[in-house]
């Protein structure tokens, strides 16, 4: 759901809004009957990975870096 509200009554209502934005209404301001800003909640940010979280989860053959069959009739 949507809030319109004008800027003075936004004012006012400062603390109620912020509530409403945190519950997923988003929230419009307006001044003068025209849209001026919307609030809406932040995204929350990515969880980034650690160093080294994915230890042991992969492992490189010893012919990693061998030729390839499938090429073997264009190697001089």
């Amino acid at each position: 759901m949507t809030i319109e509200i004008d800027i003075t009554e936004a004012h006012r209502r400062f603390l109620e809004l912020i509530q409403a934005v945190e519950q997923g209404e988003a929230v419009i301001i307006t001044k003068h009957h025209q849209p001026v800003v919307q609030i809406t909640a932040l995204q929350p940010p990515m969880h980034r990975p650690t160093f080294g979280s994915a230890r042991g989860l992969m492992t490189i053959m010893p012919d990693f870096d061998a030729p390839l069959d499938d090429f073997r009739d264009y190697m001089p």
